[in-house]
């Protein structure tokens, strides 16, 4: 049995994005059997070097998205918040963050949308909303164990930008010293 797959259209590179971002939209909807995905992976493993899947949003940003799709806030305090999701990456330096820290900031404004979600109704139940103790103490769990997973995510973010630092900064005393040793080297070599 022949395996379908797509006709590349064009050499260019624009255009295969193109195209592959518009078949990524076709099958991605609803339940597609396997077999419809097998062009996309074609696609990718053609052209390694575009880096196809770069253009699709990593796991992060879709469980994002996700979240604020689903307007749990209403709508008007989702449109604020999709703009401060865009301001936190911006203040976290997401575009010049390494790979780890990009995947670390994104963990941290998920964990936040996660806590906030979670804040909506506990605050409900502070006001005097009828709930049993059970449940109370139940939002009270949900709420603690949302914190801490949210402190963890950035605790985990400064760790390794600290390391990240010390890593930079240790390479760069390495690189110093051994400019050093060669500067002091050279001219006695020459004279010997």
């Amino acid at each position: 049995m022949k395996k379908q797959t797509e006709p590349i259209l064009s050499d260019d590179p624009a255009a295969i994005k193109k195209q592959f971002m518009a078949l990524f939209d076709r099958v991605n909807k609803g339940n597609c059997p396997d077999r419809d995905a097998l062009p996309l992976r074609t696609m990718m493993r053609a052209h390694p070097e575009l880096k196809l899947w770069r253009g699709v949003p990593g796991p992060g940003a879709t469980a994002i998205a996700y979240l604020l799709q689903m307007k749990i806030a209403g709508a008007a305090v989702t449109e604020v918040w999709r703009e401060r999701v865009d301001d936190l990456l911006i203040q976290f330096g997401y575009e010049s963050a390494s790979i780890v820290e990009q995947m670390l900031i994104q963990h941290i404004i998920l964990c936040w949308l996660q806590l906030t979600f979670i804040e909506l109704p506990y605050a409900q139940v502070l006001k005097g909303g009828e709930v049993s103790l059970a449940q109370g103490a139940q939002l009270d769990r949900r709420v603690t164990l949302a914190q801490k997973r949210f402190t963890r995510a950035t605790d985990a973010l400064t760790r390794t930008r600290a390391m990240l630092a010390a890593a930079r900064y240790a390479n760069e005393r390495a690189d110093a010293a051994a400019a050093e040793r060669a500067h002091r080297t050279g001219p006695r070599a020459l004279r010997a």
